[in-house]
């Protein structure tokens, strides 16, 4: 398994959380160190791999790096920073 790329969005969430919670997410054109100059790193995850829930801030400086505008109401929906790998599969042999 080869990693080839990695895939940031905001994940929308109904508010309050519940099982049928996600509705929409945003896809991110964003480099690593910009996401980096928005959201500070955790020293357990310093590439902000795991999910990272968004202030109003946060989400305001991310929009420049979004295909479609957010509309943001924290009164019904939690924004959560989210990390999606795509990788290669290779075949094992037989």
């Amino acid at each position: 398994m080869k990693l080839l790329s990695i895939e940031r969005y905001i994940g929308v969430y109904n508010n309050p959380w519940d099982d049928k919670g996600y509705s929409d997410e945003y896809l991110l054109n964003i480099s690593d160190e910009e996401l980096l100059r928005i959201i500070p790193a955790k020293t357990d995850d310093p590439s902000l791999y795991e999910g990272v829930i968004l202030t109003g801030e946060q989400i305001n400086r991310l929009m420049k790096f979004s295909e479609r505008e957010i509309a943001v109401d924290f009164t019904k929906n939690n924004y959560v920073l989210q990390t999606n790998g795509n990788y290669e599969w290779s075949k094992k042999p037989n």
